[in-house]
Order: C-alpha cells, then sequence, then structure tokens
C-alpha cells in the first residue's frame, strides 16, 4: 500500500499532504501510515518508507506501470538498496487480478471482494511477487527489447509485462468507501420528479453499484432490481430482454446490467434493448468501460425519443461519454479536472445539477422560445409585405426591399430591444 501507488508527498510548511491522479490511492497510503507504514518521499528512481521501527528504507524504482481503465491494475518493480531484494508488487480489480493467482486462491479472493461490495466498498487486489536477480535481468532484456520495437511495440510491451504477471502471491484485500456527496438524495429525487431518466455507468462491481444506487435513493423502496450479468450468450440474452419488456408492464423496474452482458448487447441487438431499457424507471450499468460509456451516450441520443442527453461525471473516465452527450457536465472533485474542462458546464457538487437543469435550464429554454417567437415575427413581417407586393403587381419577382435596406431592419428590430434593455439599466444606475 505504501509502495505501489503513484503517490508523491508535497510538504508545505511542515505539513505532509499527498498529491495524486486518484483519491483511492491517496486513501490507501494514509491508511498504510495508519499501520505505521509512513511514506516519507519519492522520486521518480526512488522511493524512502518508514516502518513499524521508525526505521527508514530506502527502494530503488526499477519498473512502473501505471494504471489504465484497459488494464484496470498498476504494478511497480522495486528494488531495496540494503537487502538487494527485488519484488514486484501489482495491485488491480478482482476481474482481473483473479487469474493471475494460483486456482486454489481464486475462489477465497471472490467471496472477500463480494462482502465488501456488499458493503458497498470499491475493491482493491494486492498481490506481489519475488523477483530473483537472474530472473529480474532476463525480463528487463525482453521488456527493453520491446521498448525499442518499431513494429508492434504496444501489443509486445503488453506480452512482456503479460509474462511477469503470473502466479502472483495473494496479499490482501482492500475496500475503499465512496463517500455520497450531501444533499445528493434529494436532488436525484427531484429530478426524478422532473421526469428525467437516469442512467448510471460506472466501473465498479455489480454488487458495489447496487448498494450506491441504493443509498442515493437511484432506486425507490416501491421499484425491484432487474439483474442481467455476465451473460454472453445472444439468445440468452434476447429471452432476458423479452422477459423485463412483460416486467415492466406491471412493476416499476431498476435495470441492472454489466459491462460483460453491455459489450454483447452493443454488438448484436442495440435497437431491442435500447427500445426496451428506456422505457424502466432506471438504468446502472456496472464494470462499464469509458468506450463502453461514451457508446451508451451516442446510443442513447439515437434511442431516446424528444430528449436530450446530458452526461455528469467527475474523473478522466468520463471524458468521452460527456463529450459524447447533448450536454455535458463536469464535476469538480477529487478526482480532476479532466471532466470538468471538457465539459459544458462546470459545477463543484452535485447538487448544484439540481439549480443548473430545473432553473436555469428552464430559464433558459423560455428565453429561446420567447427570442424564436420573436424571430419568426420579424420574418413573418418581411414575407407577408413580399407576398402581398408580389401579388399586387402580376407575380413579377421584383423585391420590395433592396439588400441593404433588408439587413438594415432586421438588424435594427432584432438589436432595438436589446440596447433598450442596456440603456434602462445604465438609467437605473
Amino acid at each position: 500500500m505504501a509502495l505501489c501507488n503513484n503517490v508523491t508527498p508535497i510538504y508545505t510548511d511542515g505539513k505532509k499532504n499527498f498529491q495524486a491522479s486518484s483519491p483511492d490511492e491517496v486513501a490507501l497510503v494514509n491508511k498504510a501510515e495508519d499501520f505505521g507504514v509512513k511514506l516519507k518521499s519519492r522520486t521518480q528512481n526512488k522511493i524512502i518508507i518508514t516502518n513499524c521501527m521508525d526505521v527508514d528504507e530506502e527502494y530503488k524504482i526499477l519498473a512502473n506501470f501505471p494504471f489504465s481503465s484497459e488494464r484496470k491494475r498498476m504494478g511497480i518493480i522495486v528494488q531495496n538498496t540494503v537487502t538487494n531484494e527485488i519484488v514486484f508488487y501489482l495491485k488491480g480489480a478482482d476481474i482481473v487480478m483473479k487469474d493471475m493467482l494460483m486456482e486454489v486462491k481464486r475462489g477465497y479472493l471472490l467471496d472477500k471482494c463480494d462482502d465488501l461490495s456488499k458493503d458497498g466498498l470499491r475493491t482493491l487486489v494486492l498481490t506481489q511477487k519475488l523477483l530473483k536477480s537472474e530472473e529480474y535481468k532476463e525480463w528487463e532484456e525482453k521488456y527493453s527489447r520491446a521498448q525499442n520495437s518499431m513494429t508492434k511495440r504496444e501489443e509486445k510491451i503488453a506480452e512482456a509485462i503479460g509474462n511477469l504477471e503470473k502466479n502472483m502471491t495473494y496479499l490482501g484485500v482492500a475496500g475503499v468507501e465512496d463517500k455520497l456527496q450531501e444533499d445528493i438524495n434529494k436532488s436525484i429525487e427531484n429530478l426524478r420528479n422532473a421526469g428525467i431518466k437516469i442512467w448510471v455507468l460506472t466501473g465498479d462491481k455489480a454488487e458495489t453499484a447496487k448498494c450506491i444506487a441504493i443509498s442515493a435513493g437511484i432506486k425507490e423502496t416501491n421499484q425491484e432490481i432487474f439483474e442481467m450479468l455476465n451473460i454472453t450468450n445472444p439468445e440468452e440474452i434476447k429471452n432476458k430482454i423479452e422477459q423485463l419488456s412483460e416486467f415492466i408492464k406491471n412493476k416499476k423496474v431498476v435495470l441492472l446490467i454489466d459491462g460483460v452482458t453491455i459489450s454483447v448487447v452493443l454488438e448484436s441487438m442495440t435497437s431491442t434493448f435500447f427500445t426496451v431499457a428506456r422505457d424502466v424507471a432506471a438504468v446502472i450499468c456496472a464494470r462499464c468501460a469509458p468506450t463502453q460509456k461514451a457508446k451508451i451516450t451516442k446510443l442513447l441520443k439515437i434511442y431516446s425519443t424528444n430528449g436530450q442527453v446530458a452526461a455528469i461525471g467527475d474523473g478522466g473516465n468520463d471524458v468521452g461519454m460527456i463529450q459524447e452527450a447533448d450536454v455535458g457536465i463536469g464535476i469538480v472533485g477529487k478526482e480532476g479536472m479532466q471532466a470538468a474542462l471538457a465539459s459544458d458546464f462546470s459545477i463543484e457538487q452535485f447538487k448544484y445539477l439540481e439549480g443548473l437543469l430545473l432553473w436555469h435550464g428552464r430559464l433558459s429554454y423560455k428565453r429561446s422560445a420567447a427570442l424564436s417567437q420573436f424571430v419568426i415575427h420579424r420574418g413573418l413581417i418581411i414575407s407577408v409585405l413580399q407576398t402581398v407586393f408580389t401579388c399586387s403587381f402580376y407575380y413579377v419577382a421584383i423585391p420590395i426591399y433592396n439588400g441593404w435596406l433588408m439587413l438594415g431592419y432586421s438588424t435594427i428590430y432584432t438589436t432595438l430591444p436589446v440596447f433598450s434593455l442596456v440603456v434602462f439599466f445604465l438609467i437605473i444606475i
């Protein structure tokens, strides 16, 4: 927890703060300090930690594999400068980490992850692998050749790292609580009462997503959850969609679907699924990759009748989804500024979404409607006069007004009300 991360300690006025791209990593490093292992300093090539005996340990960073949404894991190879012991640490999501452990440990791992997920925690599997000096040198040569390859470089690098990520030793599972922001239940309830359908696209496990949906008020007490999890057979998915179609006729339903199932849906039965899913009370997509988020948002724009799609996100994984939506809204939070910078509107808390959509959005709609009527009225005046003139002069193709007069009329007629308001406010001031 103290070594396998990309956290950098920053000292300001004698106080230590951690900087990282993910708040989960900061939470794990803070927890490691509670256990007595402190991250003291970090550079590009070296990490110094203070162990439980209050003795500093220095580690040399031999290789670092950052976390990515495709890999769903991050790893680091470090060498103790005193003992020269080389250790490969790897942490990541259970869905990918279970295949890197010995088979006897997989059942135990999944049980522990399920227990933590039911409590609404985001799980992270921690593993390690001791490397002999010769074993590391042999791997380093393969990795260096892959990095310097002129063809299929990414594939060769992934293959070299994959050869190292085998027969890992299980260390434990960490559960990180994803705290809800204040007044989120009230905001979601008001959005639902306004007739807005809510889709939750998350990379968390299905059990975690279900718990968060209940605690956040996305699922009401009188609603039932219809699950479509880990289904790869298209025929079975088709039968499930038919069951869902019959189910929603009599009851209010919240659909829970995972990334494995949604990938098959997006390939073969997009129209059938979205035609049914748009009528459910809410949809929760768990284990959703960033590319799937963007694709689902794009398809919602196609299949949502008489509606606009707004995407709300707070992390880099939500950028594609935000850019695909009709309106992108980024939340400035601990996940960073990527979502806020890529969005049309930026807010600091989720509860501000209520005012943005239900108050400012309503006023914007009314003002746009009034302006459109104003423009239509301006055009009708010109059109009616031109029609009467043409009929009176035996339908000759002669304009009643020349170009400059038309341009001047349109400009003055449109800008006069605006300037009158400006003059009015200046007089008051």
